[in-house]
């Protein structure tokens, strides 16, 4: 610690007295220093006192340095998610006009063209035509599953507690385990008002978690009867119709 404010090291003011109950206004004053010194050393707009000792000069060149290695791969993330979600924008609208001219020269019935352009519009008007998938795809493995984690984590919780901790409630890091598997393999789709989504086969190779909307299933595989079940989750904000889906070939 340093015996003046003006220094580069912290001074003694910025001692807390009590690390178990700090007060609010010594943790105000650790925060303005540390804005303080990053502004001095990234912006080089505020009072910028000469080192005084080879310790302190290493000090300044070490922060320096990695913070802007840091700052560098921070802007270089940025600038690739940004060009990748400008690229799927792009790749929509051009999609749009395709699927257009495709529809201008065949002879298709109105309500399938109304379905099209609503399927089209509803795309654009909710996701500006951005198809998260592709966009998750690119992302690391960690981060993607983190991003998936945050979206859904209430429906995963409360289907690991439903059917997993039944079984092995005991086992909480293995249940932890088992929901981050579960979360790097879901999918994100999303569909309009009164769509349907055709899947064939049991729960097993298709499961759906509903983030916002409501999905109405209908099975005809059930005992040769059909079922009709309406599923709703509308706990999460987001846009509407939003899906989630696992094709998992293991099973539980």
């Amino acid at each position: 610690m340093a015996s003046e404010w003006e220094g580069w090291l912290p001074s003694q003011d910025l001692v807390v007295s009590d690390p178990q109950n700090p007060s609010s206004s010594q943790l105000a004053l650790r925060l303005l220093r540390g804005l303080f010194f990053a502004m001095v050393t990234f912006v080089k707009k505020a009072y910028c006192p000469e080192p005084e000792t080879a310790t302190l000069y290493a000090f300044h060149i070490g922060m320096s340095f990695v913070g802007l290695i840091t700052m560098s791969y921070v802007i270089g993330e940025l600038a690739s998610l940004f060009i990748s979600y400008i690229g799927l924008q792009v790749g929509f609208r051009k999609n749009y006009i395709a699927v257009e001219l495709y529809m201008a020269r065949l002879r298709l019935s109105d309500r399938l063209k109304t379905r099209t352009y609503a399927f089209m519009t509803s795309l654009w008007s909710s996701h500006a035509g951005v198809n998260y998938e592709e966009l998750l795809a690119e992302m690391p493995k960690a981060i993607r599953t983190s991003c998936v984690l945050q979206v859904s984590t209430k429906l995963l919780s409360w289907f690991i507690m439903k059917v997993i901790a039944p079984v092995c409630w005991d086992e909480s890091q293995r249940m932890d385990e088992f929901t981050r598997a579960l979360a790097e393999r879901l999918r994100f789709e999303c569909y309009p008002r009164d769509e349907s989504v055709v899947t064939e086969g049991s729960i097993v190779r298709a499961m759906y978690f509903v983030i916002k909307g409501h999905l109405s299933m209908h099975s005809r595989s059930l005992l040769d009867r059909p079922v009709w079940q309406l599923l709703r989750r509308a706990s999460f904000a987001g846009v509407h119709h939003q899906r989630l889906y696992c094709t998992d070939r293991t099973g539980l």
